[in-house]
């Protein structure tokens, strides 16, 4: 539909959530308009997250794939955006994931901040913008100033008893399996991505593995590497109050 389209602060219902006096951002405005109808925008949100959880989860085969050519595999980081339509029931509709949004605000200079605010934010997630050490990659000292081993393990009350300490049996059992004697030198490389990932969030939302809180079970459906982050999330939470979503 090219730039020519109704911007949010000139719809008549927005207006008054928008204007210089009270200066709400889009996502505050819709919610109080929604709410304004009697109606509850965390249902729709929740049903706009999954529906992107679901799209990647629908492709992590070709994710694997594709990256699979590179030696450099974790030097990869996409910025996707999600078009909906939202009816009258605020039932979530998938127009298209574009994969090349268009972040120019030559038509709607009001709009400039936003999408600077979006590649900021982009940028920070994955660590170019923000980092502690300057260069890379990083000596174990630099790292650790990051982030230790130790902020990564979750379950001391598991963790410090004899049945996690038989070896592959132990580990083969699931309340042992995020115990440091039984994870990998990778595993602990992807734990420490998702710690500094929690770290750099700044205005961004994680919406997979999905929110925890100290009364989440087990994620059904995930498998693999899926299934043990989303534990170790869970298992951070009850440690730890700010790392529970809910």
């Amino acid at each position: 539909m090219g730039d020519d389209y109704l911007p949010s602060w000139q719809v008549p219902s927005f207006s008054k959530y928008m204007d210089d006096k009270v200066g709400f951002s889009f996502k505050d405005t819709l919610n109080a308009y929604i709410k304004s109808m009697g109606r509850d925008p965390d249902a729709m949100w929740k049903d706009i997250y999954e529906t992107i959880s679901d799209v990647y989860r629908s492709q992590e085969e070709h994710f694997v794939k594709a990256v699979s050519h590179y030696p450099h595999k974790d030097a990869f980081f996409e910025m996707v955006r999600f078009d909906f339509v939202i009816d009258d029931d605020l039932k979530v509709y998938l127009m298209e994931a574009n994969m090349s949004p268009n972040l120019s605000s030559a038509h709607f200079p009001a709009n400039a901040l936003l999408y600077e605010q979006v590649i900021h934010s982009v940028l920070r997630l994955v660590g170019v913008v923000g980092r502690s050490v300057a260069h890379s990659p990083a000596t174990a000292e630099e790292q650790g100033m990051e982030v230790l081993e130790k902020d990564l393990l979750t379950g001391p009350d598991t963790c410090s008893l004899e049945s996690c300490s038989g070896g592959s049996a132990a580990c083969a059992r699931p309340q042992c399996e995020l115990c440091k004697q039984c994870l990998s030198e990778q595993d602990l490389v992807t734990l420490r991505r998702a710690w500094l990932e929690r770290k750099n969030q700044f205005a961004t939302t994680r919406i997979f593995p999905p929110a925890v809180s100290r009364r989440s079970v087990s994620q059904g459906g995930l498998e693999g590497s899926n299934r043990r982050m989303a534990a170790w999330y869970r298992a951070k939470c009850q440690m730890d109050l700010s790392w529970c979503d809910e």
